[in-house]
């Protein structure tokens, strides 16, 4: 991660307003789900390891 983010700076407001446009328009198709995180919040904090972590 910290080396993808050395080669790609963070990006301006335009960018993260685009991406977050075309997210919607994933989760409207069907094709993403609206919050990923929201399993590793509610749901069964087992079998999970470090990864609910973050």
């Amino acid at each position: 991660a910290k080396r993808l983010r050395q080669r790609f700076p963070d990006p301006g407001p335009a960018a993260q307003a685009a991406v977050r446009a075309f997210h919607r328009r994933a989760v409207q198709a069907g094709l993403v789900h609206p919050d990923p995180w929201r399993r590793l919040r509610e749901g069964s904090r087992r079998r999970r390891g470090c990864r609910q972590r973050g």
